[in-house]
């Protein structure tokens, strides 16, 4: 036991990843943990402490223990706060000089979900590490949501058309969060699958945003023109459709007009004429006019205010 400090910071060496080491003591398992620049352990650790009984420490160390049989959902729950570390290198590395890193775009993003009220994991903390303008890498830490999957994962577990309907709710569910997002001012950007986590049983589930790397704030509702924008990734692209049955993508639409058909249809007829180029081409020309020359990203303080 007097020596897992002194482990968990050779292995740190070796591997350059955040560390914690375990061992079992007195029934229980008791550890300590060491980091690496720029990753605040403490907060990763924090937002495992339902699963702990004592811990304590700093940015870059600290000492934790717990029953054996939280063991593996610890492991799960760190290493998945770990992997939202994001590491940049070449072209990657030079698009970053002295632009606001990933994990800080997600913060605020996230945090702009939250206070308006939307379903989202809650975000903790973020931090990066940034040489001559470069950011080599940072981290999001968020806090943990209980008894969820993503909803790409979902889907993969359910057939296409399945006869019980889960995946047409979950697809209504869909629409529905989707509709929430305009309703309250932010364009989402990326609205798929694997950036929506499923809480509780499939069949009666609801759903949590979970991954918000693009998001543009609008003082008001979304204006229906960049709202398309957002209905064609999340219903349309060929991405979606190897997703999702013609049936369950229309049920994304209902969702999102509160089960009118007329307007879902509509929506139908005009999402089946765009193109992906030609809607990834208006996402980014939005994206690079809202947040870049008329200043409404999500980080903007007053797009932030309630």
């Amino acid at each position: 036991k007097g020596v897992i400090g002194i482990v968990a910071s050779r292995l740190i060496e070796q591997y350059y990843r955040p560390t914690v080491v375990l061992t079992e003591s007195q029934g229980k398992a008791v550890g300590s943990a060491r980091s690496v620049k720029g990753f605040d352990v403490y907060e990763a650790i924090n937002a495992c402490s339902d699963l702990l009984e004592q811990f304590g420490g700093h940015m870059y160390a600290a000492g934790l223990s717990m029953p054996l049989a939280n063991v593996d959902a610890f492991r799960e729950r760190f290493e998945a706060v770990v992997r939202k570390t994001y590491r940049n290198s070449g072209l990657r590395l030079l698009q970053t000089l002295w632009r606001t890193s990933r994990a800080a775009r997600e913060f605020a993003n996230l945090a702009a979900a939250e206070r308006r009220g939307l379903p989202c994991t809650p975000p903790r903390s973020c931090s990066e590490v940034r040489r001559f303008g470069l950011v080599f890498s940072s981290t999001l830490i968020t806090g943990f949501v209980r008894d969820t999957t993503s909803l790409k994962a979902a889907l993969v577990q359910l057939p296409r058309g399945d006869s019980s309907g889960t995946r047409r709710a979950l697809a209504t569910a869909l629409g529905r969060l989707l509709a929430q997002l305009h309703e309250r001012g932010l364009l989402w950007c990326t609205p798929m699958p694997r950036n929506v986590l499923v809480e509780g049983p499939l069949a009666a589930a609801s759903l949590v945003l979970c991954d918000l790397p693009a998001v543009v704030a609008f003082r008001g509702a979304v204006p229906s023109r960049h709202a398309l924008l957002d209905l064609y990734d999340a219903s349309a692209s060929p991405s979606r459709r190897a997703e999702w049955t013609a049936t369950e993508r229309f049920r994304i639409l209902l969702g999102y007009h509160d089960g009118d058909r007329i307007k879902a249809r509509a929506s139908w007829r005009v999402l089946a004429r765009r193109s992906r180029s030609s809607n990834r081409w208006r996402k980014n020309l939005s994206m690079a006019l809202r947040t870049y020359i008329l200043r409404r990203s999500t980080d903007d303080r007053a797009e932030l205010a309630p």
